[in-house]
């Protein structure tokens, strides 16, 4: 067509049975071709030995002083599965059966957490209104302790006392401890471990400034304790933490930057780190594939997941000489 000719907008519509248009024909060949690269990726990861998939390995047993040896030793490069909630097992979550399965399975930690009663004494629950995991109504803190031990799980066992898991935990699986209570409570656990258990047994986990300051308090008067904190973009540095604890470093940082680089210059500093694979377990496949192994190859030493088998057997295949 000559430049400048006048064109006959009939001339330019597609009528029915007629052709597409050549650009239209390879955007629709453009959209075949990534549909069937996504299906032949989901059928290989199908038939591939993955940690999803069905056939799984005689769990590996380890004691809480093994894996609390290697949080403390800088030299020690193991990445370490952490159960949110003592998930995966298809038991309800921060029960006695759930964390009984856990340690039956080989895992090495077990997330929990701890809520307060009217009277300050500790029960292992995450939410904070008892109606969503109990048959009573009500704020946590606002129930007695006789209400909430009597009170039933979906499982039928009465919601445990931080005492009673910790009698089935013991020197067989290590407890990242989410303390849902005032800060002073965080102390206190500390004395009674001290004075009742041992502190290869439990993280303290601090996740506020109030809680960093406790959990600061507690590692002067027992070194041996194990203290977590949560990195918080320019709220909860490097170098706040290290004000907080008087020149040191607690012996964990809980970041969601990951990295390579970021996890690497804080292995420098001589710390471990934690990372949250939880929105990772949402992730369809083969999305949730590369994104674990991209968040494996970082060097992350603690990974908190719903998937606690899965992400056992993929740490073998991943770092299979750790």
């Amino acid at each position: 067509m000559r430049r400048g000719a006048s064109v006959d907008p009939a001339r330019l519509r597609i009528e029915p049975g007629t052709a597409r248009p050549r650009q239209v024909r390879r955007v629709r060949w453009g959209w075949t071709a990534v549909v069937a690269v996504l299906l032949t990726a989901a059928a290989w990861l199908a038939r591939s030995p993955l940690p999803w998939s069905p056939a799984s390995a005689a769990p590996v047993t380890s004691s809480a002083s093994e894996t609390a040896r290697c949080i403390r030793d800088p030299r020690c490069h193991e990445t370490l599965v952490v159960a949110h909630r003592a998930e995966g097992f298809g038991g309800v979550e921060n029960s006695r059966a759930a964390v009984q399965s856990a340690i039956d399975r080989g895992v090495p930690l077990v997330e929990i957490d701890l809520r307060g009663s009217r009277e300050g004494d500790l029960f292992v629950l995450h939410d904070g209104r008892l109606e969503n995991s109990t048959a009573l109504r009500g704020r946590v803190e606002e129930a007695s302790s006789a209400a909430i031990a009597a009170a039933k799980l979906r499982n039928g066992e009465t919601v445990p006392r931080f005492e009673d898991i910790y009698a089935i935990s013991r020197g067989r699986v290590v407890l990242s401890v989410d303390f849902k209570v005032p800060a002073e409570a965080m102390e206190r656990t500390a004395d009674w471990i001290h004075a009742h258990g041992s502190f290869d047994d439990l993280i303290f986990f601090a996740n506020t400034g109030e809680e960093i300051a406790a959990a600061a308090r507690a590692k002067q008067r027992y070194p041996e304790m194990i203290a977590m904190v949560r990195l918080l973009d320019t709220r909860v540095t490097v170098a706040s933490t290290r004000a907080a604890f008087a020149g040191r470093l607690p012996d964990i940082f809980h970041t969601n930057r990951v990295g390579a680089d970021e996890v690497a210059s804080l292995h420098a500093l001589g710390v471990k780190v934690y990372m949250n694979a939880l929105p990772l377990d949402r992730y369809y496949q083969p999305f949730r594939y590369f994104a674990i192994r991209s968040l494996l190859r970082t060097g992350v030493d603690l990974v908190l997941t719903s998937r606690p088998e899965a992400m056992m057997r993929w740490v073998a295949t991943v770092h299979p000489a750790r």
